[in-house]
């Protein structure tokens, strides 16, 4: 190990001195672009714990290696053949780590290959390195499921010889598993800003464990918690950046609505000044106008009092002859009421009869129809009755996915198996966010924190 990788005043076991040590071995290096292969592994296949689901897994094959070009294939077709492969490059990269291992390499600036991936211009994977006697190398890092593009994803070798040949690239999609509260939030995010939907940036293990080689008997646990608890708090710092720039433009509009409405004033006091006579014109205007309005109505008044006083009079003598012909029609319409009361008697007693006939067939149709829906609801009970006992046993053969339990032997960076997924546990903390209330941006980030706490990538 060279001694100049680290300053002996602070501990190499940190983060940042794995981006140092990064970004120092990739400086002098030749870029050259890959194209990865994207391969989308549908939630419900068989044998599903050759990968994780909620993840993209990249695999990185050495040049002409036949065990690394199967990779896309299998993860098409077969999924145990899939999980030997990966199990494969782990045992493979286990023994790497041991210095008296063939061809073993102490430096990460030695490494012929480093490579980075990134979605959309933000980094998933950094140092992904191509390790002599491993025939692929595996990162992975998470994914809440929402829409991602193909195009936008984009591989960089950082390579010391550009002639060397080019390995392959395979970047598996494992869809999750989504409920439908899932899937109402993750179609709330808008399609420019997908990047939300995958947690970034992830340290490849290979270079990571080259950067850390000089921790001796440091637990590998303790190393990756301390990781894991800093991309977590970068996460949270770039919260509170977009919070600190949300609370500016709220000033900035502030300040924007008040100049405005200093604006609105000075115009409207512009316009009082300019209209001001032409409104006392017009007041004088309406006076003259008012006064002749009021000649005219009195005048008018006195004709009509003339004209009410004649129909007054012309009243008197129509209400004598009207009182006079009201009486006859009395009469008349005492002697018919008599006749209508008689054959409204007997009008009322055929429509009682008829009521009741009518009730009598209603209470014996409303019998029919309630043994017609006790028949239809016993019906459908045993229809319900079937499908749930189908659904637990669909669901039987579903939970094989993810409650199949870890080998009782464990290996060192052994990727290719992947923690229990619980997803009840899962689902009863999906439930307790108020995604409501939150902006569809913070609604993704915020269903990604909850699935890393659920789903465990890189050293077991």
């Amino acid at each position: 190990m060279n001694d100049r990788a680290f300053p002996h005043d602070r501990s190499p076991a940190r983060p940042d001195d794995v981006d140092v040590a990064l970004a120092r071995a990739m400086r002098d290096r030749s870029a050259r672009l890959l194209e990865p292969v994207i391969v989308h592994v549908e939630p419900g296949r068989s044998d599903l714990s050759a990968l994780v689901e909620g993840t993209i897994t990249t695999v990185v094959g050495l040049p002409g290696s036949p065990l690394a070009d199967q990779v896309p294939d299998m993860a098409h077709a077969d999924l145990g053949q899939l999980r030997s492969l990966l199990e494969t490059f782990s045992a493979q990269f286990a023994r790497t780590l041991y210095p008296e291992a063939p061809g073993a390499v102490s430096r990460i600036e030695d490494l012929p290959s480093l490579l980075d991936l990134t979605y959309d211009g933000t980094t998933l994977v950094r140092g992904v390195a191509l390790l002599p006697g491993v025939d692929a190398s595996v990162a992975r890092t998470l994914w809440n499921g929402g829409t991602l593009d193909p195009a936008a994803f984009r591989c960089v070798e950082h390579v010391l010889d550009v002639d060397q040949p080019m390995p392959s690239v395979t970047v598996m999609l494992v869809h999750p598993a989504l409920s439908d509260l899932e899937r109402a939030v993750l179609e709330r995010v808008p399609g420019h800003v997908s990047q939300l939907h995958v947690q970034s940036p992830v340290l490849a293990w290979p270079a990571v464990t080259y950067t850390l080689r000089r921790i001796g008997n440091a637990g590998l646990d303790q190393i990756a918690q301390r990781i894991f608890d800093w991309l977590f708090n970068r996460d949270k710092g770039q919260d509170q950046q977009d919070q600190k720039q949300q609370r500016q433009r709220e000033i900035d509009d502030r300040q924007r609505r008040e100049r405005q409405d200093i604006d609105n004033a000075q115009a409207r006091e512009r316009e009082t000044v300019d209209h001001r006579q032409d409104r006392e014109q017009q007041q004088i205007e309406q006076r003259q106008d008012q006064e002749n309005q009021d000649i005219q109505q009195r005048q008018q008044r006195e004709r009509d009092q003339l004209r009410q006083q004649q129909d007054q009079e012309n009243q008197r003598v129509m209400d004598a002859r009207e009182r006079q012909a009201q009486q006859d029609r009395h009469q008349q319409e005492q002697q018919q009421q008599q006749a209508d009361q008689q054959r409204e008697q007997e009008q009322q007693r055929q429509r009682h009869q008829q009521e009741n006939e009518r009730i009598n067939q209603q209470h014996q149709q409303e019998r029919d129809r309630q043994r017609q829906q006790q028949e239809q609801e016993r019906q459908r009970q045993r229809r319900e009755q079937e499908r749930e006992r189908q659904g637990r046993l669909i669901q039987e053969q579903r939970g094989l996915i993810y409650t199949e339990e870890p080998r009782h032997e464990v290996r060192i960076f052994d990727e290719a198996r992947g923690m229990p997924f619980d997803r009840d546990a899962f689902q009863r903390r999906l439930a307790d966010i108020d995604f409501d209330a939150l902006e569809p941006t913070a609604s993704a980030k915020t269903l990604l924190r909850l699935r890393s706490e659920f789903v465990r990538i890189g050293m077991p």
